[in-house]
């Protein structure tokens, strides 16, 4: 079982228990990404991969997607790789099946192979070598990461992050009941989530539920910002599904993105920033 700090971490990229068997794809995602693009080779190997060595969830492969689609950030990469050492490190039931962590320096070394020439026959070029090797070391440094999220140097906490705390979750919620009365509209469940707009004029309070809500420019949507000409007439959408919540985008010209991370659809777990287009919400779950 994952701590609670390294739960809220495992939250802020996306994944949850069920499905941190998605972070040891995501340094061949990295080095697929090393030239500007994924090349059809590299996507059909990846895609492959997943397929042969771990099961993975539907929620999973939607995160797997979206990485193949947008390239995931800096910060989001080095979170990722620390994430998946740590997990390995806290508990001794964990297991990537087939895929150990030496397996997946050799899966990502494949993918840098991939894309080379007739045959695939190609050498490593020096931005795929480097991030190989950075990689590698991440992977061993077994040592250094088993305390990261409780007492390391590097300790990725709430104030250098977009994870939140149950403490600051709840102050952010008693701060909207406070200042936003929630826009008035009928809804046919129960009240499930909050979706809060923090526009230039203000912070404006869309209450959600099991309908999920869609945000765009056109009066169609649940959540409409006319003059927002970044968003698209029909952008994104929230939708609710076993219980879960997902964010959606509707293949738009300027994205949708999570905690700064561009998706194509993402499983939301509460307090994320999402911004589609220049529109920035924040979600809450109740």
């Amino acid at each position: 079982m994952a701590s609670d700090a390294l739960l809220r971490e495992l939250n802020y990229l996306g994944i949850d228990e069920a499905t941190f068997a998605v972070l040891a794809l995501l340094p061949l995602v990295q080095v697929a990404w090393a030239d500007g693009r994924v090349q059809d080779e590299e996507r059909r190997l990846i895609l492959e991969a997943a397929k042969k060595n771990w099961t993975l969830s539907a929620d999973a492969m939607d995160l797997l997607t979206s990485w193949l689609v947008h390239p995931p950030g800096e910060e989001y990469l080095a979170r990722g790789r620390r994430a998946l050492v740590a997990l390995a490190e806290r508990d001794p039931n964990f297991n990537l099946e087939a895929g150990s962590l030496e397996d997946v320096v050799e899966l990502s070394k494949q993918v840098a192979r991939a894309a080379g020439g007739f045959m695939g026959f190609r050498s490593i070029d020096a931005s795929e070598a480097e991030i190989l090797e950075e990689i590698a070391e991440t992977l061993k440094a077994t040592g250094s990461v088993a305390s990261f999220f409780e007492d390391s140097e590097e300790d990725v906490g709430d104030d250098a992050t977009d994870v939140r705390s149950d403490e600051e979750m709840q102050r952010i919620r008693e701060a909207a009941d406070i200042a936003m009365a929630p826009s008035q509209r009928t809804l046919s469940g129960e009240e499930i989530a909050d979706l809060i707009h923090h526009g230039a004029e203000g912070a404006t309070h869309f209450v959600m539920d099991g309908d999920g809500v869609t945000i765009g420019r056109s009066r169609t949507n649940t959540v409409q910002i006319p003059h927002d000409h970044s968003l698209s007439r029909l952008h994104a959408r929230i939708v609710v599904e076993d219980g879960n919540f997902y964010v959606v985008d509707n293949a738009t010209t300027n994205g949708t993105f999570v905690n700064g991370h561009r998706v194509t659809r993402r499983r939301l777990f509460g307090a994320e920033q999402v911004r589609c287009g220049d529109a920035h919400f924040t979600f809450l779950v109740r």
